[in-house]
């Protein structure tokens, strides 16, 4: 049975998750593909799995944001989704380089015997690289596990977590990797957390960078789990209503087009972030467009019932600008939890590697970071593929 995701919609809002400002739309997209959801290869239903969207943009504080919210509890409840975390290149890298900035930017002092919180910390895998440097680690996450004993586990939606069983005189250290952009309330969940950082805590965050999305043209990256699209401007002034302020951050482009600031109580002012208008959004995703309109034709023929390399999460959306992926006879890809599976959106199957046919050219289908572009581009090479395209404007 079809899956009508337009019913499941939870929220339709107009008002900035950040400010409470009214917001103007700036991108419509209708019939939207949502990622993430696979089918069985021999699966005959007609294509489902779009939802009419727009992207809404806050001037005020430079905030983009999705206009629908979808209901995660009663999409994630469906067949076709296979998995919720996919291990990859790309994101092992992100949180190696998280990690390497939350030490470049604070004392190996502070550090010791603070109690370390991961908010969204899923396998506990971000907490692992700190294990002997401090004994107080917690995983706080609806889905929280960890196979080392020294990390606790604190199991809820975080949404409904009371951090204030977290406070304590220690010096508390907060850390959260690529969680608050899909929450529906995010707002909400940092005043909490406010409540309880003290002078000495910390709170460190990285997050896909609404900057970096505009700046590279980087739309295809926008996808129902990321309903927020947090700006260095309005992250900053999300936390000076709340007495923190952001000391230290950096862009990465990498992964996502990657934010993280560290944030403390103490006023900053070297802090300069950039602003842009609505104008500025409407422009650059009128260029994305037309660049891959352009794409799509030129290639066309090449690629013409050829092959895909790559069936990673986010293919719908660059299928839904770059339309001959639809056509193509057969993505490649190596995850076995994919193999024989069909996006339910997308027409081609997905097999494996031992499928590729070496003397025919190659669409390179995972994009999303440059790290994975990076690494099927090199492979590809190492096989002897003498024609290969990666559909990017920057990798």
């Amino acid at each position: 049975m079809e899956v009508n995701f337009e019913k499941l919609v939870k929220k339709i809002q107009t008002s900035c998750p950040c400010c409470s400002n009214l917001a103007e739309e700036a991108i419509n997209l209708p019939k939207y593909p949502l990622t993430e959801f696979y089918k069985e290869v021999d699966d005959k239903r007609n294509l489902f799995g779009f939802i009419d969207q727009n992207l809404l943009f806050c001037q005020s504080c430079n905030h983009l944001f999705l206009e629908k919210v979808l209901d995660a509890s009663k999409i994630y409840n469906e067949s076709n989704y296979i998995t919720s975390s996919i291990s990859s290149q790309g994101a092992s890298e992100c949180i190696n380089d998280f990690v390497d900035f939350i030490k470049n930017t604070t004392d190996k002092s502070e550090l010791n015997g603070s109690t370390l919180i991961d908010i969204g910390g899923n396998d506990s895998t971000l907490l692992k690289y700190f294990i002997g440097v401090t004994d107080n680690l917690i995983n706080v996450d609806p889905n929280a596990s960890s196979d080392n004993e020294s990390i606790s586990i604190h199991r809820d939606f975080l949404e409904k977590v009371d951090f204030s069983e977290f406070d304590s005189e220690k010096q508390k250290v907060f850390i959260s990797s690529h969680t608050i952009e899909h929450l529906e309330d995010p707002a909400k969940l940092l005043r909490k957390l406010c409540k309880i950082i003290n002078k000495n805590d910390i709170l460190y965050l990285q997050f896909p960078s609404m900057e970096k999305l505009v700046e590279q043209g980087r739309y295809d990256q926008i996808c129902h789990q990321h309903i927020n699209y947090f700006s260095l401007s309005s992250i900053s002034k999300l936390m000076e209503s709340e007495g923190l302020y952001v000391q230290e951050y950096e862009y990465d482009t990498s992964h996502f087009g990657t934010l993280r600031v560290k944030i403390e109580r103490s006023i900053s002012s070297h802090v300069k972030y950039k602003s842009f208008d609505l104008a500025d959004v409407i422009n650059t995703y009128s260029m994305f467009t037309n660049y891959y309109s352009s794409l799509n034709d030129s290639i066309l023929d090449t690629f013409n019932n050829g092959q895909g390399f790559g069936a990673g999460l986010m293919v719908p959306t660059l299928a839904y600008n770059l339309p001959l992926i639809d056509d193509l006879s057969v993505i490649i890809d190596e995850n076995p939890l994919r193999i024989e599976k069909k996006f339910i959106n997308l027409m081609p199957p997905i097999y494996g590697i031992d499928n590729l046919d070496t003397s025919k050219p190659v669409l390179i289908t995972s994009i999303s970071t440059k790290a994975a572009a990076r690494a099927i581009f090199f492979k590809l090479t190492s096989l002897g593929i003498k024609d290969i395209c990666i559909p990017s404007t920057i990798i």
